[in-house]
C-alpha cells in the first residue's frame, strides 16, 4: 500500500482524512485544522499487516461492540456514521478474503466510495471493481454484495432516501437473500 495522505469529504462539514504514514498523516491533519480552525476525532485501525491513522470530523465514531454489522453473514465492521436528516454516511473496514452479505433496499440508494484498498461490488448482471477515489451507485432493489480479496478495503457508504422516518441504519429497509 503507498503513503498516500486519502480524504474524503461530502462537501458539508464531513469529512474524513487517512494514511498509513503517521507523519504524513499529523501533517494532513494540522493543515486541516489550520484551514477549518476545527478538531477532528482520531482512531487507529490494524489495515492488513500495518496500522491506518484515520481522522474523522462530523462523524460519530463506533465502540468496538457497536461495529459489527446487524446481518451474521456480513464481516464488515462499521468504524463510523453521520447522520443527517436526508442521507446518512457510514465508514466501513471489510477485512481480507471477506464479503458483506447480499441484500437489497426497497427505498433507498447506497452510494459506494472506496476510501483504501480494493473491493468487488457484486449485482445481478455485472461485478465492478472499486479502487481508492472511485464510486458506485446502487439503487432500490438491486442485489450487491461487497468482497475483498487478499487485502482489507475502506469504504464509504452515502445512504440516500431514508423514506418515513425511519432510521438511516436500521435494518428496516435490508432484504437479506
Amino acid at each position: 500500500m503507498e503513503s498516500a495522505v486519502r480524504v474524503f469529504s461530502d462537501g458539508f462539514d464531513q469529512k474524513i482524512i487517512g494514511c498509513p504514514d503517521r507523519r504524513l498523516f499529523e501533517e494532513a491533519i494540522i493543515a486541516d485544522r489550520n484551514r477549518t480552525k476545527k478538531e477532528m476525532n482520531r482512531i487507529e485501525i490494524s489495515f492488513g499487516p500495518q496500522a491506518y491513522y484515520l481522522a474523522l470530523r462530523g462523524f460519530t465514531i463506533r465502540r468496538p461492540k457497536e461495529r459489527k454489522s446487524l446481518s451474521r453473514e456480513s464481516n464488515a465492521l462499521y468504524l463510523a456514521q453521520s447522520e443527517e436528516s436526508r442521507y446518512g454516511l457510514l465508514f466501513q473496514y471489510l477485512p481480507p478474503h471477506s464479503t458483506t452479505s447480499r441484500h437489497h433496499h426497497t427505498a433507498r440508494t447506497e452510494i459506494f466510495h472506496s476510501f483504501e484498498g480494493t473491493a468487488l461490488l457484486h449485482m445481478p448482471e455485472k461485478t465492478v471493481c472499486l479502487k481508492p477515489n472511485h464510486g458506485y451507485v446502487v439503487g432500490p432493489n438491486i442485489w450487491h454484495q461487497l468482497e475483498t480479496k487478499g487485502s482489507p478495503a475502506l469504504t464509504v457508504l452515502k445512504i440516500i432516501g431514508i423514506g418515513d422516518n425511519s432510521a438511516v441504519f436500521g435494518a428496516d429497509d435490508h432484504i437479506y437473500q
